[in-house]
């Protein structure tokens, strides 16, 4: 994107599955046990800024349902917008006021009354200029 910077991110995986069952030789997590498989990124500030959250993932079939939060604040409840049959790229807007200084952390939950599994293959954080 022309009207932004990249951001340098780490991820932590919890209680996830990594498989590449329907993508041969590219991998991807699977979110599979409700209120518990979580993938959380954080990133470093220097100043309070608006960013874009791109995840490029999959609902699947079988309607997995997360929320996202940003430093504890709750972003998006039972997000179920993303593509169903395939991979595809979303992309979400965090204001400047949920992102402060120094380190920040932005959680993706398989909510706990997900009847269906999420899987998430790459994720990317982008400064708005």
């Amino acid at each position: 994107m022309a009207d932004s910077v990249p951001i340098p991110h780490e991820m932590i995986y919890e209680n996830v599955i990594t498989t590449d069952e329907y993508r041969k030789n590219e991998p991807y997590i699977v979110l599979n046990e409700a209120g518990q498989s979580s993938a959380t990124i954080t990133f470093d500030m220097e100043r309070e800024n608006d960013i874009l959250l791109w995840l490029n993932h999959c609902r699947t079939n079988c309607d997995g349902v997360v929320t996202i939060s940003v430093n504890g604040t709750l972003l998006i409840e039972e997000y179920e917008e993303a593509k169903w049959d395939n991979f595809a790229w979303d992309v979400f807007r965090i204001r400047k006021e949920m992102v402060g200084e120094g380190r920040n952390v932005i959680n993706i939950l398989l909510h706990e009354d997900s009847l269906g599994v999420y899987w998430l293959s790459d994720v990317e954080l982008n400064l708005v200029k």
